[in-house]
C-alpha cells in the first residue's frame, strides 16, 4: 500500500461547487449534513477519487474520528465521499484573488502563519492535495 498520495484535484477545484459537499446548517439549513453527504456519495459513484480503500482506511484512521471496525465496514463509495467532503473543506478555505481564482501567494503566506493545512499545491498548471497515511497507527491496533 502506498502511504503518500498526491491526488490531482484540478477537476474538483475547477468543476465542482465545494459547498455542495461540505456546508454548515447556517448555509444549507437543518438537513445540511444529510444533503452534503448524499451529494458526495452521488458524485463519487460517478468519479471515484482513490480506489485503494486500504489507503483511505489508514488515512482516515489517523484523524481519530473513526475506530478501525467502523472504517472496515465502510464501502469504497463511503470512504471516497468522506474524502470529497474533506477536499471540499480544504478548497473552501483557499484564499481567492479578485478574479475568483486561488491566490497561491496568499495561501503560502497563510501556511507559514498557521492559517492553512498546506495540503494543497499547484504544479505545472494542475492542483493537487497531498494525503499522508504513513503514520496512522492503523496496523498497530
Amino acid at each position: 500500500m502506498e502511504t503518500l498520495i498526491e491526488l490531482d484535484i484540478s477537476r474538483i477545484v475547477q468543476g465542482l461547487v465545494p459547498e455542495n459537499y461540505f456546508a454548515s446548517v447556517a448555509e444549507k439549513g437543518e438537513n445540511a449534513g444529510k444533503e452534503t453527504w448524499n451529494n458526495a456519495k452521488s458524485e463519487v459513484e460517478k468519479n471515484i477519487l482513490i480506489e485503494d480503500i486500504e489507503f483511505l482506511r489508514h488515512y482516515f484512521y489517523s484523524f481519530g474520528a473513526w475506530e478501525k471496525p467502523e472504517l472496515e465496514e465502510m464501502t469504497e463509495i463511503e470512504l471516497n465521499a468522506i474524502l470529497l467532503q474533506m477536499i471540499s473543506l480544504e478548497i473552501r478555505e483557499l484564499p481567492l484573488n479578485d478574479d475568483g481564482e486561488i491566490d497561491f501567494d496568499k495561501y503560502k503566506q497563510g501556511i507559514e502563519e498557521g492559517c492553512y493545512s498546506g495540503m494543497i499545491f499547484e504544479h505545472k498548471g494542475k492542483i493537487y492535495i497531498l494525503l499522508d497515511a504513513g503514520a496512522s497507527g492503523y496496523d498497530e491496533d
